[in-house]
This record gives structure tokens, sequence and C-alpha cells, in this order.
């Protein structure tokens, strides 16, 4: 079976994307929004794109592995991953190449230190409830509840 690694939903968009023709798009619409008025934006403009695919992987029947547990286990995840479906990788150099892409590594800078302008933003799984207003909250938990409990998250 192939692995499907579950990402978290990406709910802010305005500054860290490659800037392509939807995203230009997108950050027109949001030039003047406050940082929540982008989010219930985004989120009201493409919820419904986040639970299917959300959905097409916790119901595709294969094995599903979360951002979040891979991100915290610093590689040693991904290693059990390989290891589990029979890809012979060598060691160590599986080991540099998950160093070099560890977040301090790829970023430079610890995890926790915010830069809005990078995908990395903080580095950190769940800090996008640091961010939850009620009115956001309210439309996750009206739109997206049981998608987000059927993937095994909490709100």
């Amino acid at each position: 079976m192939e692995p499907i690694l579950l990402y978290k939903l990406d709910i802010w968009s305005q500054y860290p994307h490659v800037e392509n023709e939807k995203v230009i798009q997108a950050r027109n619409n949001m030039k003047d929004m406050t940082d929540e008025e982008g989010m219930l934006y985004i989120f009201e403009n493409n919820w419904e794109q986040f639970a299917r695919i959300q959905l097409s992987w916790v119901r595709s029947g294969q094995p599903v592995f979360r951002y979040e547990d891979l991100f915290l286990s610093e590689g040693r995840m991904l290693e059990e991953i390989l290891d589990s479906i029979n890809f012979d990788v060598p060691k160590k150099p599986l080991r540099a190449a998950i160093e070099a892409q560890a977040f301090e590594a790829k970023f430079k800078r610890k995890p926790n230190e915010v830069d809005i302008y990078s995908h990395g933003r903080t580095g950190l799984p769940g800090d996008w409830k640091n961010h939850l207003t009620d009115d956001l909250g309210a439309f996750i938990e009206k739109q997206l509840a049981p998608v987000i409990q059927e993937t095994g998250y909490e709100l």
C-alpha cells in the first residue's frame, strides 16, 4: 500500500506561497482585508476543495501519516514509513537528507521564530489555532467539523 502524508489545512495564504495566477488573484482580492477577513475569505472560497482532498486521503484505504507526527519525529517516522513499504534506502544518506531538510536547516531559524513571508511561518504544527478567531471558529465548526474529526484532528 502506498502511504499518504496528511497535511494540515493551510489556512493563511496571503504571503508565503509562490506566485501563480490563482495566488495573485487571491492576494489582490485580500489586499485591503484584515488577517481575519483574509482567512475567512480563503476558507469560504476553498473549504469544499480542502474537504474533498482531505477526505479522499483518509477514505482511500491507504495508510495515512500526519504532517505533525512526521515533523515532531525529526525524521524517524520517515525512516519507519520507508521501512514499512520495503523501500531500501541506506540509512546514512537518508539521515543526511532528513537533516538537510529539517526546519532549522531549511529556514535558517528555530521553530517558533515567526516569519509571515515564509511558507514555514512558525514551523510549528498546530500554530493555526493561535490565529483562530470567533468568526473563523464558527465557520470551521459549521462547515468543516465533520471533516476535521474524520481526519483525526480536533477543533
